[in-house]
Formats: structure tokens, sequence, C-alpha cells
């Protein structure tokens, strides 16, 4: 997505389907969505897939990619799907923007479901916000959080890692009014 002039905090450009579905796949990419050069955008009712037979190639693979120039991106009641043998990419890789919402979404496979870090420890990304969102069968994380400022992991469903030497969610480097709340089934 190139950058778009004139969107903001109350100004956003929204993807959402009027009727139906409507499905943003790729069988070969190093990203489905990159949005590394435009922010205030949002999903609503989108999914993001990597088929059966799809292959994410390059440096830190990823279904959607973000970074500090998407400020405000959301994800609404979206699902991300990595469903190819190799589970080798990250559903949702937000490097350094803030201000990014997930809330009521659902990450199946891939090796992560959501990273979300900050450019440094002393660049942190702020108010970033996951929420009401259910995850399985990750890899590796369900949820990695690095280098972030205010940030809130609240209600969310995890399950099934595979790997016994990761996390279900991982927080690292996270202060002031960071907050996890934990959800219980």
């Amino acid at each position: 997505i190139p950058e778009i002039s004139g969107i903001s905090a109350t100004n956003y450009v929204q993807f959402e389907p009027l009727s139906g579905d409507v499905s943003f796949s790729a069988y070969s990419a190093d990203n489905i969505v990159d949005m590394r050069n435009v922010g205030y955008i949002r999903f609503k009712n989108i999914s993001f897939s990597l088929p059966e037979t799809g292959v994410i190639r390059g440096i830190n693979p990823s279904l959607v990619r973000l970074n500090a120039n998407s400020t405000g991106a959301q994800f609404l009641n979206c699902s991300f799907a990595d469903n190819s043998s190799s589970q080798l990419c990250t559903l949702l890789l937000v490097e350094g923007a803030s201000n990014v919402v997930v809330d009521n979404c659902s990450f199946q496979g891939g090796q992560i479901g959501i990273d979300m870090a900050g450019t440094a420890s002393d660049i942190r990304a702020t108010n970033n916000r996951i929420s009401h969102s259910e995850f399985s069968h990750q890899v590796n994380n369900a949820v990695s959080v690095s280098n972030q400022t205010d940030v809130v992991i609240d209600s969310n469903f995890m399950q099934d890692v595979t790997s016994n030497t990761s996390y279900i969610l991982l927080a690292q480097h996270c202060y002031n009014n960071s907050r996890i709340i934990i959800f219980f089934r």
C-alpha cells in the first residue's frame, strides 16, 4: 500500500466488505500486505491467508507487515492463517509501529501469531493493544512483544503452541502502563 495523503487518526482508510467475504491471499510473496509506508488503515472483517501450497520467502516473512510509518493501523474482526506445510511466516509483523489495535481477530498457525517490537530499547513503540483475539497452533509464540511503552494485552485466548522451547506469550522490555490481563476459559 503506497503512502496516502490526508489520512490521520480521525480520517482512516477502511477496508471492509459490503457483503460476502474478502480475503488477501498469496502463493508466493515476502508479505501479502505490506504497510511499511502508510498509517491509519483499518481492516475490518478481512481474511489474510497463506494457502497450503503457498511459500513465503525473504527475511522475516509475514502475512501483514507494518513498520514505524504504520502508526494507527487497526485490525478488527479479521482472520490470519498460515495453512502452508512449512509454517515459517509471522502472521502479523509489527516493527516499530505505535497505536496499533488488534481486536476480536483469529490467528491460526504460522511461526508467530503477532510479533510486535519497538525499533530498539530506547526507541519504543507506544500504545499498542491486542484484545479479545484467539491464537492457536503457532510454532514458536502466539504473541511476542518487546520494546513497548503502554502496551495492553487483554482478554485473549492462546493455545497449542507446538514447540517446547517457546512461549505462548513472550513480553520483554515493556514499560510504564503496560498491562497483561489474563483471561481463563
